[in-house]
């Protein structure tokens, strides 16, 4: 798993500004630092396929915007990789990871995912991409339906780690 910054502070504080107060431009701010980091931007040319985490519709509508899909939109444009937005889709409603203890998000979140292009990741490298990452939760259940449908490898890349 790559990050670029630990989730506290003024860091944590943009995040969860740009997620839930209407702050959808700062999916620019967040995909330049990403792709002006050496450490995680070297990583890109050896992936085809950048996944970001997917949200219930009905929250996406709430929201207005996916903010992972945002920056993936920016990120695939700029590296000319295939954007697998809708790669995966979360088919059942969860309760927010971020009320419930380690146990509790690992149950949460299984099985809320599907695997909608089976045969366009069969043999692919991917890049699940997501904004933050506590216990790691959702990104090993997507992990996992990955694997099961023949990804050949998969890298995590998240704007901040917990």
């Amino acid at each position: 798993m790559l990050y670029l910054y630990e989730y506290k502070g003024l860091v944590r504080k943009i995040i969860l500004n740009y997620k839930f107060n209407s702050k959808a431009y700062y999916c620019n701010f967040f995909a330049k630092m990403l792709l002006n980091c050496k450490n995680v931007y070297r990583f890109f040319s050896f992936y085809d396929i950048i996944i970001p985490v997917p949200m219930e519709n009905s929250k996406k509508l709430i929201r207005g915007y996916n903010q992972t899909e945002l920056i993936t939109d920016i990120l695939c444009k700029k590296l000319s990789i295939t954007n697998g937005k809708n790669y995966i889709s979360k088919i059942r409603n969860t309760k927010v990871q971020s009320t419930l203890d380690y146990n509790g998000r690992k149950e949460n979140i299984k099985n809320a995912f599907l695997v909608n292009n089976k045969n366009e990741l069969y043999g692919k490298k991917v890049i699940i991409f997501d904004d933050i990452c506590t216990t790691g939760s959702t990104v090993n259940e997507i992990a996992k339906i990955l694997k099961n449908a023949g990804v050949n490898n998969i890298l995590v890349i998240v704007l901040a780690k917990d």
